[in-house]
């Protein structure tokens, strides 16, 4: 893929993510199950989708882990996902990577990349591993060929494709995804509550998300109050005694842009995750 980052923005007050059911009612492709009609492959699931990255062997594998493993999106923690060749690093410490094998994790391979400007950028390949057996590894994946969508076989002992007939390339391994540390089980608290968020200055004026939107990097205003849902905010305790605040409208969390600490930096709304360490 291209060496494009997503900004994995931190949530102010996080809470355990709350994701709509998947959408299943296209058919499915292959003999997976794979559906990329599936809303974790679209744009208000996906970051990759989000940032025009649509096809991409990231995107696909971001949306597999999801669709495959019951609303499990991939996260460790830093600014940026990062390119493919990059991922098994990344992940390390958020989930077992190792070099051994198994179904339902991440193969990542440094081989791929793109020229631009006569220079070639070595950007990677992860693949989604659907079964491992008799010293092959059965994955889906894209951007294979230009592909959407391909399963493949590969020769373990060779990395090579099509049950050890075809191209080979190299693996570095592979990111299972089971977290390497359980996260504790939450507090259970009550119920939430829904608040309008007004000025002490001016009891006309209300925090609002900008033109009542319900993408990702919404912006978080001060505007004239209108009853609108944009302007409602569910709060609701979380661990030791942090909150999580949370628009009606989008139902996205109040986030502080890049996590940063600087007087004046930005505001807006954004996916909150449920490793994160509560502000």
């Amino acid at each position: 893929m291209k060496r494009k980052y997503l900004s994995l923005l931190l949530c102010v007050l996080m809470m355990t993510a709350l994701l709509p059911a998947l959408n299943t009612t296209a058919e499915a492709i292959g003999q997976y199950g794979v559906n990329l009609n599936n809303n974790c492959y679209a744009t208000n699931y996906n970051p990759f989708t989000k940032i025009g990255l649509w096809g991409q062997c990231t995107w696909y594998c971001w949306g597999r882990a999801y669709e495959k493993l019951g609303g499990l999106y991939l996260y460790w923690g830093s600014s940026a996902y990062g390119n493919a060749i990059d991922w098994y690093r990344n992940a390390q410490g958020y989930y077992t990577c190792d070099t051994t094998p198994s179904a339902d994790s991440i193969m990542v391979s440094p081989d791929g990349g793109y020229w631009e400007n006569g220079v070639y950028y070595q950007t990677g390949h992860v693949m989604f591993v659907e079964k491992v057996e008799n010293g092959y590894a059965y994955i889906t994946e894209a951007n294979y060929a230009g592909l959407d969508y391909h399963e493949d076989c590969i020769e373990l002992s060779s990395g090579k494709r099509n049950r050890g007939q075809g191209s080979s390339f190299r693996i570095t391994g592979y990111i299972h995804l089971t977290p390497a540390t359980p996260p504790a089980a939450p507090t259970v608290y009550p119920l939430e509550s829904v608040y309008y968020l007004r000025s002490a200055l001016d009891n006309n004026l209300v925090i609002g998300i900008s033109g009542e939107s319900t993408d990702w990097g919404g912006n978080v205003q001060l505007e004239k109050y209108n009853g609108n849902p944009s302007q409602r905010f569910r709060i609701a305790p979380y661990n030791n005694g942090n909150y999580t605040i949370r628009n009606v409208n989008s139902s996205l969390a109040m986030d502080v842009e890049n996590a940063s600490n600087a007087p004046g930096a930005n505001v807006q709304q954004y996916y909150y995750w449920p490793d994160q360490t509560s502000g």
